[in-house]
């Protein structure tokens, strides 16, 4: 079947996928009794940024089932091929990283074995009908949902993988978030030792502005003062002197009362 490139889902969509579900392991393997669709729809907006292709929670949500049922499929195909006789090699297939980690996180293995002990993808032998060997040490992947691929009891098909990216550990993820806590705690520090001495220059300066204010108050009060004095004296003269007059008036009368 030919895929439609937009709608296959990359490999880097699955790994951002495994990694969230790890969160939610009931979820991964189905198991979830409460309502799980806010988780995928948190999901589907994180994987879409890696798209395309862009898909709603119920989608993605599907992806994960044919996923699973891809990796069951591959599961029971090798345990098969383990358990056949007739002296032939093994078309045992084998499952990548991302895929060894999904069974694990769903529990699979448990669900196809049934013994424990029993290996899921065995030791890859030669092959001369073309199937995987241990000499090219090729892997493959399923990338596709059910929509994407046939069953694996009439075709398989694989897609090669790309180059492993190493994922980063709990232990380094946990030391990049204190790292960036650190960072964030001393920009904070220092956003508030800059914050404190822009209000110790405030104050400061309020201060200097209020002795200023106090100063100045008490120049206009001894103003104030000095022109209440100024103008008492003016005041005290102007009565002496209206008396002055008075008395040359009273004398000028009685003078010319006289004569």
């Amino acid at each position: 079947m030919e895929k439609n490139k937009n709608k296959t889902t990359t490999k880097n969509q699955f790994e951002r996928i495994v990694l969230l579900l790890e969160q939610e392991p009931d979820i991964a393997k189905g198991f979830s009794r409460g309502n799980s669709g806010p988780f995928w729809d948190d999901l589907a907006a994180e994987v879409n940024s890696l798209g395309p292709p862009i898909r709603d929670g119920s989608g993605w949500k599907k992806v994960w089932a044919d996923y699973k049922s891809g990796l069951k499929r591959k599961l029971a195909h090798n345990k098969r091929e383990q358990r056949a006789t007739g002296g032939g090699p093994n078309k045992i297939i084998n499952l990548s990283e991302l895929e060894e980690q999904a069974v694990l996180l769903t529990g699979l293995l448990a669900t196809v074995e049934g013994i424990p002990g029993t290996s899921s993808h065995g030791t890859q032998l030669g092959s001369p009908s073309g199937e995987p060997q241990a000499a090219d040490q090729e892997n493959f992947i399923y990338y596709g949902t059910s929509d994407e691929c046939d069953g694996i009891n009439n075709t398989i098909h694989f897609q090669p993988s790309q180059p492993k990216k190493s994922r980063p550990s709990t232990t380094r993820l946990l030391e990049l978030q204190v790292e960036q806590q650190n960072k964030f705690h001393t920009n904070v520090k220092s956003l508030l030792k800059n914050t404190n001495k822009n209000l110790s220059d405030l104050v400061h300066y309020q201060r200097q502005s209020a002795r200023a204010i106090l100063s100045v108050d008490a120049t206009l009060k001894e103003h104030l003062s000095e022109q209440k004095r100024h103008n008492h004296e003016m005041e005290k003269i102007a009565l002496e002197k209206s008396i002055v007059k008075r008395q040359i008036l009273e004398t000028q009368i009685a003078y010319i009362s006289e004569h």
